[in-house]
């Protein structure tokens, strides 16, 4: 029964981190992102703390998966992940957002200290040489950043909107 106990406990923890990532990046997947950001809205609320999030979408990644395919195309998203993950802070919390867009949650995170974690993402990316079939290539990002200074009146909701606002500005 010990035996069936530890088994039953083991087939538990592997499927909780199914359930909450995402299968090609490994990052947090959209649903346990959006549970994430609702907890570091409330926590900036209760705390009076800035609270600032960016989107990332990978430019022109239509195209990379049309010429170099969609395997490909998971490869380039993994090391996306990979290296935005390299490039946010420790608290920083980064999720899968859908398609070729993340979302970066910056808990405590002033205007100044967020731009200097995008500046980071965008340098790091673009020096970054992503591996296909037959070579490396170049990529660039689009990043929307929102710092919220009050998050007295914020929800999850207007959290998104804010940052993909932002990122198509």
């Amino acid at each position: 029964i010990q035996s069936q106990k530890k088994s039953l406990e083991g087939l538990m923890s592997v499927l909780e981190t199914q359930s909450m990532t995402d299968d090609v990046t490994g990052l947090y997947n959209h649903r346990h992102l959006l549970e994430e950001i609702e907890k570091e809205v409330e926590r900036s609320k209760r705390h009076n703390h800035f609270l600032s999030g960016m989107m990332i979408d990978i430019d022109s990644f239509k195209e990379i998966n049309d010429l170099y395919g969609h395997l490909t195309g998971d490869t380039i998203l993994r090391e996306v992940a990979f290296v935005l993950n390299e490039s946010i802070r420790k608290i920083d919390i980064i999720g899968r957002y859908g398609g070729d867009e993340f979302v970066i949650i910056l808990p405590e995170a002033k205007l100044d200290a967020a731009e200097v974690v995008s500046e980071r993402i965008l340098q790091n990316i673009r020096q970054h040489r992503f591996k296909t079939k037959r070579d490396y290539i170049s990529l660039t990002v689009s990043v929307g950043l929102f710092s919220f200074e009050d998050a007295s009146n914020l929800d999850k909701t207007q959290f998104i909107e804010k940052i993909d606002q932002a990122m198509f500005q």
